[in-house]
C-alpha cells in the first residue's frame, strides 16, 4: 500500500535532511514498517538534486550552488522478498535574491585639483541582478557617483584615503 508524497519546498542553496519520513507513504501488509528498504531509483538531474536515503529517511542535497528549478526524485520500496513499488517526490527549488559584490579596486592614483573618472562596472557582480541595475554609492567627501563612474576630486594636497562603497540591487 502506498500514498502520494507531497512536493518537497526548498530554497536555493539550502540542503533539507530528513525531509520525509519514508513509513508515513509506503507500507506493506506483511512486513513491518522498519524492515522495509527504500532507495533511489532515479534522479532528472543529480548535479541539481542529491536525494540521499538515510534509513526510512530521504534528505535533499543541491550541490550546485544558486540553481533552483524543479527536479523529479523516484523512491523504491522494497519488502526484500516479492514486493517493490516506486513513487515520485518532486523537489521544487525556489530562488533566493543574493546580495551584490563589490571586489576592491585597484589602487588609484590622483593629482590635486584635477577631475579623475573611473568606471567600476568591471568589478561588480550579482548572480540574480544585471551589473548595469545595480546602485552604488561612494562613502567620502572627494568623490560622488554618476551610474558606475566614480568621479574624484581632491583639492588638498597629499591625501592616501579608502574609500568605502555601497552596493544595492534593491533589496540588498
Amino acid at each position: 500500500q502506498t500514498s502520494d508524497i507531497p512536493d518537497i519546498e526548498m530554497r536555493e542553496d539550502e540542503s533539507q535532511r530528513n525531509v520525509v519520513d519514508l513509513t508515513d507513504y509506503f507500507a506493506d501488509w506483511y512486513v513491518a514498517g522498519m524492515n522495509l528498504a527504500y532507495s533511489v531509483e532515479f534522479c532528472s538531474n543529480y548535479s541539481h538534486v542529491r536525494p540521499v536515503i538515510e534509513g526510512r529517511n530521504i534528505s535533499i542535497e543541491l550541490p550546485t550552488k544558486d540553481w533552483y528549478g524543479t527536479e523529479t526524485v523516484r523512491v523504491n520500496c522494497s519488502d526484500g522478498e516479492f514486493n517493490a513499488t516506486s513513487r515520485n517526490i518532486t523537489v521544487n527549488v525556489s530562488s533566493v535574491n543574493d546580495p551584490p559584490i563589490i571586489a576592491p579596486l585597484e589602487r588609484l592614483d590622483v593629482f590635486e585639483g584635477n577631475t579623475t573618472i573611473f568606471n567600476i562596472t568591471p568589478f561588480l557582480a550579482d548572480i540574480d541582478t544585471p551589473v548595469e541595475n545595480l546602485t552604488v554609492k561612494a562613502d567620502s567627501p572627494n568623490c560622488t557617483m554618476s551610474g558606475q563612474n566614480l568621479t574624484l576630486l581632491y583639492t588638498v594636497g597629499d591625501v592616501d584615503e579608502r574609500i568605502p562603497f555601497h552596493v544595492s540591487n534593491g533589496e540588498f
